[in-house]
C-alpha cells in the first residue's frame, strides 16, 4: 500500500464508537451507533453555534431554541447507522425527530473524551473533567 492510498483508508474509516444504542422505529428496536467525532470536527461546530449566536463566548446557548437547534446538530453529527463511515440524519432531520430527547444527552457525551476537553473546546479556561 503507498502512502495515498494509507491516508485515503485512513480518512475513510469510521470515526471511534462511543457506544451502541437501540431507538424505536415504526417496526420496531433499530440499532444505532454513537460515535466519537474528530476534534477539529466538534470545534467547527462550536464555532459556527457561535457565529450564529446560538452560544455564548462562555459557551451556554442563549436561548431554549438555541438549545435545541445545538442537540439536534450534536446528534445530527454522532449517530451512524452500523458499519456507516457517514452521519445518518441532517440536523433537520433530527429535529423531527422522536428520538432526540432520548439521544441527545449520550450524543452530547460524545463529543469529547472528558469533559475537560470539551471546556477547552468551547473557550472556558476553567474546565473540570466529568
Amino acid at each position: 500500500m503507498n502512502v495515498d492510498e494509507l491516508k485515503a483508508n485512513l480518512l475513510s474509516a469510521p470515526w471511534r464508537k462511543y457506544k451502541d444504542v437501540t431507538v424505536e422505529g415504526t417496526t420496531g428496536p433499530v440499532q444505532l451507533v454513537i460515535r466519537r467525532p474528530p476534534d477539529a470536527r466538534v470545534a467547527e461546530l462550536l464555532r459556527k453555534a457561535k457565529e450564529e449566536g446560538l452560544l455564548t463566548e462562555k459557551g451556554e446557548p442563549t436561548s431554549p431554541e438555541a438549545g435545541l437547534r445545538l442537540r439536534a446538530r450534536v446528534v445530527a453529527l454522532t449517530l451512524f447507522a452500523p458499519n456507516a463511515v457517514r452521519p445518518l440524519f441532517t440536523e433537520e432531520e433530527v429535529l423531527e425527530a422522536p428520538f432526540l430527547p432520548e439521544l441527545g444527552d449520550d450524543c452530547t457525551a460524545a463529543l469529547a473524551g472528558t469533559g475537560a476537553s470539551l471546556e477547552k473546546l468551547k473557550g472556558n479556561s476553567a474546565a473540570t473533567p466529568t
